[in-house]
């Protein structure tokens, strides 16, 4: 239960910094248009870089996060170990997790 308490709490904060991310795009964006509408593109493009900053560190925050979460799932079910070295338990892990897909897809 403390386990699930921790992954809970991690997923709060990951969804509030992703949050917090999607926020500074969303304003950056607003400050673009306005900049625009009163013509100064200076200021445009110096938040246009900004928020090309903003857009690449959220990527790889993301690919980050996907990175993380295939190695979990690797170290509980190891999907990289070829399917005949796999236990029984793992192999039908891996076909449930497969029609899952399937189904969902």
């Amino acid at each position: 239960m403390i386990v699930q308490l921790i992954a809970d709490e991690q997923r709060r904060k990951v969804n509030l910094d992703i949050g917090e991310f999607l926020t500074n795009i969303r304003r950056l964006v607003n400050k673009i248009n306005g900049a625009e509408q009163q013509t100064d593109y200076q200021m445009s493009a110096l938040l246009q870089d900004q928020l090309s900053q903003e857009v690449d560190d959220l990527n790889s925050r993301i690919g980050g996060g996907i990175d993380s979460l295939w190695n979990r799932l690797n170290t509980d079910l190891p999907l990289s170990v070829p399917y005949k070295r796999k236990s029984k338990k793992t192999k039908k892990l891996t076909l449930k997790c497969c029609a899952g897909w399937e189904a969902w897809s």
